[in-house]
């Protein structure tokens, strides 16, 4: 490289190196956190958000944000770890501005790319999500425990898309459960806790149910497969649950409760090559459970 084209990136270098000092120094946290406040609302006027933290992105650039809190109707949801949102430059003067994210959230990670539709006359509430899950850790999902009743562990790895447009929304998801481990407190049957080595499940939904297009589950006590529909409800404990499918428990599984419910009342038939057929009705708060 001759001299003349080492001063002249030099001096890009050097340009550039202020342009990030200046926009750093001179960043608008206070407008900028009051723009993103606001607009949330636009997705959903029933949610709202709290920002302890907001900074400038360099690389990729963007804006990070730290410690924010999501609210649902004035009750508090979650708060991630972190989160950062950078802009799809190609995107940013058409009508449907695209966004990257990142969300450090429950021990992993939420990661993706969502779309805006401002052309559409829905005043901002339109769009697109495609978002990768990893390693999500489901012992630190107060709600969930609180939800189900049972403690559960294992983590989660998966992909969700969907599309709003005003209050109306659908999404399809695959996910996966690596050691799903449900917590009985107390014992239940003897048992302290249920485990699964491995959980795959496709669902899909909008705001009025929830679909199972697949669920199956692997373990050393029993092997679990259903599908089915879950009406959802607010509260949402008290959603109802209609679901069909298959138990086939082991057979070390068989003995150990043989010695707490008489055995004729756990096998009564042969379970077949899928196991006994099994429905769960009920609510999310009080399922109901039979063996057919």
């Amino acid at each position: 490289m001759s001299p003349g084209k080492k001063k002249a990136v030099g001096y890009f270098v050097y340009i550039a190196g202020l342009i990030v000092i200046f926009l750093i120094l001179l960043f608008p946290e206070d407008a900028v956190r009051t723009f993103i406040e606001k607009n949330i609302k636009r997705v959903d006027p029933a949610l709202s958000l709290e920002i302890g933290g907001l900074g400038l992105g360099v690389f990729p650039p963007g804006i990070r944000l730290s410690e924010p809190a999501v609210y649902y109707e004035n009750r508090f949801v979650i708060q991630p770890d972190g989160a950062a949102f950078s802009p799809v430059v190609s995107t940013i003067f058409g009508g449907k501005p695209a966004f990257r994210f990142k969300i450090r959230v429950f021990d992993g990670v939420v990661q993706g790319r969502c779309r805006l539709d401002c052309n559409a006359d829905n005043q901002g509430h339109a769009g697109t999500l495609d978002a990768k899950i990893s390693g999500i850790d489901l012992g630190t999902l107060k709600e969930l425990k609180e939800l189900l009743d049972y403690p559960l562990s294992g983590t989660i790895d998966g992909r969700v898309t969907g599309t709003i447009n005003g209050a109306a929304y659908q999404f399809s998801s695959e996910f996966s459960v690596k050691e799903l481990g449900v917590i009985f407190e107390p014992p239940l049957m003897g048992m302290d806790k249920l485990t699964f080595k491995t959980v795959e499940a496709e669902l899909a939904g909008d705001e009025q149910s929830l679909t199972v297009n697949r669920c199956v589950a692997r373990g050393g006590q029993m092997d679990v497969e259903f599908t089915g529909d879950i009406r959802l409800r607010r509260p949402y404990p008290e959603s109802v649950l209609d679901l069909e499918g298959f138990v086939k428990p082991h057979s070390d599984f068989v003995k150990k409760l043989g010695k707490i419910l008489p055995l004729d009342l756990i096998i009564r038939k042969n379970p077949g090559q899928k196991g006994y057929p099994v429905r769960i009705d009920g609510t999310v708060s009080a399922p109901g459970v039979s063996i057919q």
